[in-house]
């Protein structure tokens, strides 16, 4: 039975040293403290690290250097390939870049495997805010906030929260402009 137990356990730690999950709310939050180089240095410090990798590219990302962001993600796929964080990363870098097919068919792709993933929904709603599809925004915000704040990092719910915001603002004016319109063309009519 002891065998076994080890045989099982070798197996177990084997097929899972491929397999990274990081702890991405922590690590958002980590980002949101440092700056380039307190991130450099714990890089510096434990190279082997993904979740430090992670944090720097955040870090670059907060500094909108997007493409030491874009270089660091690479790095982290290259080690990890199926690594959400470092998919997301690029998405965000190409959504910046203004690469919208590409990000967009990245975000869809993380939040199909990972629905509580937040940040991919927030890139994907600020995407869709700049293409004026401010109920598609909308949608994707309230994803986010249902989650709640146990399960979102801070700045991903800040960002959610005046996404939604936004996107209902412009609803509304867009509404009110419509109306006006409608209700000078009618005029106009008469």
């Amino acid at each position: 039975m002891r065998r076994i137990i080890s045989a099982l356990l070798m197996i177990f730690a084997y097929v899972s040293c491929d397999v990274y999950a990081l702890d991405w709310i922590r690590l958002h939050e980590e980002a949101d403290k440092k700056n380039i180089q307190e991130a450099l240095l714990s890089v510096k410090m434990n190279p082997d690290s993904l979740g430090d990798l992670y944090v720097l590219g955040l870090v670059y990302l907060n500094d909108y250097k997007d493409a030491e962001a874009y270089e660091i993600f690479n790095k982290i796929l290259a080690q990890a390939p199926d690594t959400t964080e470092a998919q997301w990363g690029r998405a965000e870098v190409l959504r910046r870049r203004k690469e919208i097919e590409e990000s967009e068919k990245l975000l869809n792709k993380i939040i199909k495997s990972n629905p509580q993933f937040s940040p991919a929904y927030i890139s994907l709603a600020y995407l869709k805010y700049t293409q004026a599809n401010f109920n598609e925004a909308v949608r994707l915000t309230q994803k986010v906030k249902k989650q709640g704040e146990d399960n979102v990092d801070v700045s991903n719910l800040t960002r959610a929260y005046s996404i939604f915001a936004g996107a209902k603002g412009m609803n509304s004016v867009l509404s009110s402009l419509l109306f006006s319109q409608s209700l000078t063309l009618g005029s106009d009519a008469s």
